[in-house]
């Protein structure tokens, strides 16, 4: 039922314990997603379409512009091992356009991979993603990223909006005038720069050490 649900993109149903030994369910209707049925219909190989899993992830990946096993794990309700198989598997999945997720790159080593939306969504549901990836998307981005993974740095949401580098830098900089974020260092300037919330305790490295960026191969 919740795979049939989310895969004509509706809500998923809203299941909730309440006293006694009772569960409430919530089921919204509506009209068919077209575009979004025709995007897994189109989805190679043909069963990631119809997987109930793969469906929460690719919706996960196009509401909020990127995912991470970690965020994925308590919507599947499932490990954060079994969302990163998950979210693994979409990368080597394809519509005629490419594949429907791609890896993040620019993050440390030692943080979680990060996955965005590839060419195969953006070629299918870009009028949706467009307003994820508008200024004001990139901001929030930019915002639930240093929020989810403690800092965010030009390499990584450049790479996730698909902007230049120096796009991406005026966006954090702008956070910054506005005071939502502070630079890792006074002089707001350096190699290895990333920003933290306002407010968050500076862990920033001396100004000679850099975090050395992914050079993962997959």
């Amino acid at each position: 039922m919740v795979a049939d649900m989310v895969r004509l993109g509706r809500t998923a149903p809203e299941i909730y314990q309440i006293d006694g030994p009772y569960v409430r369910t919530v089921l919204l209707g509506g009209e068919v997603d077209v575009p979004w049925l025709k995007f897994l219909n189109s989805i190679k190989p043909s069963d990631v379409g119809g997987d109930l899993d793969s469906i929460l992830a690719l919706r996960c990946s196009v509401e909020r512009g990127w995912i991470t096993s970690v965020e994925l794990a308590p919507v599947l309700q499932k490990t954060v091992g079994e969302a990163d198989f998950v979210l693994r598997r979409l990368t080597h999945s394809e519509t005629a356009d490419g594949a429907v997720l791609r890896f993040v790159s620019g993050y440390p080593l030692e943080d979680p991979p990060v996955f965005t939306p590839g060419p195969g969504i953006r070629a299918a549901l870009g009028e949706r993603l467009a307003s994820v990836f508008n200024v004001r998307g990139r901001e929030r981005i930019a915002l639930e990223w240093a929020r989810s993974r403690g800092r965010v740095s030009s390499p990584e949401l450049a790479d996730v909006a698909q902007v230049a580098g120096n796009n991406a830098s005026s966006i954090l900089k702008g956070l910054v005038t506005d005071g939502a974020l502070k630079p890792s260092r006074a002089s707001g300037m350096g190699r290895g720069l990333y920003y933290l919330l306002a407010g968050k305790d500076d862990d920033a490295e001396p100004d000679d050490v850099a975090r050395k960026p992914s050079e993962r191969a997959f």
